[in-house]
Formats: C-alpha cells, sequence, structure tokens
C-alpha cells in the first residue's frame, strides 16, 4: 500500500519527468470538469427511463452537428461481475482488447471496447446509483470516449497500449482504462508530444473520465497536434503511474508492441 507523501504519484508527478520533457512546453490539454453531476435513480414507474443525466447526454453523445463522431467505452470486467454475459446479450458491438490465450485465460478480467448507445439499457446502468447491484455507477467501471472512427480501427489502437515492458524486460498490464489512472497519465505526457499524439492516434476527439466519489465528469479533449509530425516505431512508456485500485506502483518502461497477445 501506499504509505508515504513521498510515494504518492499526484505529489511526485512532475519529479518522474525526464529532463528533456521539462524543457518542452506541454501540450495544452483542454480540460472541462462537469461538477455537481447526479448520477440516476431507480427511476420506479418513469417511462421511457431516462438513460443518460441531462447535463451529460451532449457531451457524451453529442448534439448532432457533428453526426461522424461515435461514442465508445472501455469496461473492465474485472470490475463487472459477469460482463462479458452481460455485452453478449446486449446486442452491442464490443470485444476484448486482448485476443489469442490471453483472453482466453483472462477474458473475466480484461478490458473491453463497447460501442455505446444513447438509449440503451447498458448505458443506463453506467449512469445509475440506486443500491441494486446491477447499478453500476459507484463501481468505477470504465471511461468513455469520443471518435470518428469505425471500431475495429479504434480496438485496434488501443490494443497497443494494454502491456507495456519494465526495464528488466517483464511485461505488465498498464491499466489506462481506470478511472483513476487516465487523468493522471495524460498530464504526465503532455509534455511529451511524441507520446501524447501517438495515444490519442488523430482518433480520440475527447476522454469523458467520472469520478463517482466527487460527483465529477473530466471531459479531457485532444489538444491540438496537426504541427507534429506523424508518430512512427514503438511507443516508449518513460513515466511512473500507479496502480490506483490496488495501490501498487509500477514502474512502467521499455518498448510497447502491437503484435502482443
Amino acid at each position: 500500500m501506499i504509505s508515504s507523501e513521498e510515494d504518492d504519484y499526484w505529489l511526485t508527478l512532475r519529479d518522474v519527468r525526464s529532463t528533456n520533457e521539462h524543457s518542452r512546453p506541454p501540450l495544452s490539454l483542454q480540460v472541462e470538469t462537469l461538477a455537481e453531476l447526479e448520477p440516476l435513480d431507480a427511476q420506479f414507474g418513469t417511462l421511457p427511463k431516462v438513460c443518460v443525466p441531462d447535463n451529460v447526454m451532449t457531451r457524451l453523445f453529442g448534439d448532432g452537428s457533428d453526426p461522424s463522431l461515435k461514442t465508445y467505452a472501455i469496461i473492465d470486467a474485472a470490475i463487472i461481475h459477469g460482463l462479458v454475459e452481460i455485452l453478449a446479450s446486449s446486442g452491442l458491438e464490443y470485444r476484448c482488447l486482448f485476443q489469442g490465450p490471453t483472453a482466453e485465460q483472462l477474458g473475466d478480467a480484461a478490458p473491453y471496447l463497447v460501442a455505446l448507445q444513447h438509449d440503451h439499457e447498458l448505458t443506463r446502468r453506467l449512469f445509475t446509483r440506486s443500491g441494486q447491484p446491477a447499478d453500476l455507477w459507484e463501481r468505477k467501471a470504465g471511461i468513455f470516449l469520443r471518435s470518428p472512427a469505425a471500431f475495429d480501427e479504434l480496438w485496434r489502437h488501443f490494443r497497443k497500449f494494454t502491456r507495456v515492458q519494465d526495464v528488466a524486460g517483464h511485461w505488465l498490464y498498464f491499466r489506462f482504462w481506470e478511472q483513476a489512472t487516465l487523468p493522471a497519465y495524460l498530464e504526465a505526457i503532455s509534455r511529451d508530444h511524441l507520446k501524447c499524439r501517438r495515444f490519442f492516434g488523430q482518433l480520440v476527439t475527447s476522454f469523458l473520465i467520472p469520478a463517482p466519489d466527487e460527483g465529477l465528469l473530466h471531459i479531457i479533449h485532444a489538444p491540438k497536434m496537426d504541427h507534429l509530425k506523424p508518430a512512427h516505431g514503438a511507443f516508449v512508456v518513460t513515466v511512473d503511474l500507479h496502480r490506483f485500485c490496488s495501490g501498487v506502483l509500477l514502474i512502467l518502461g521499455g518498448e510497447l508492441f502491437e503484435g502482443h497477445g
């Protein structure tokens, strides 16, 4: 467990960056915070049921002005018991970010990319807090994002970031889809323009990250990166991150390859 301020990632965030990263001006991550976010209740006797809080709907599903943008979620099966069965019966397009033997062995604790619909029961459950086991708001199940990309293209993109190597060459799973991890990681790489471009991939226009304990929704818009050259080669992770759900510090570094299982 994290036992001292010296081990607190949030307090030492700037200290873990390299000298080169300090010398670069950070990319401007446009962060919008929606405060006083009230999750949905059980809506007994209400038909049709609302699936998304009113002040979240246009941010999550748009106002119709850009029909090319779609809404996706990355949901953690390690947190939601029976997620695979829920998705299989949902009628939504979904796919595990692991594949092959890894998906077979860890499928019940893996991240799943899901194409959300604004009026779907699963969307409603993700935003509902009523004390019932089926409601998922307080479970911190995952993150949302907006993208013009097709499902398969986005799936291939995020698969690149599920595993990294440490300095000793050991493979580690990078749980970037955790609600506490992603904002810290995006802030940490904002000074490394190449990493930032690679992670957003010119595919993601915004991440929407709930903070249920604080009643907030953080919306992190992609920075302007048109002036940057296309990113090639292996993605290298050099910052320290926490697995916030367990308090275990992971020292992440080394090359990240697309061809892992």
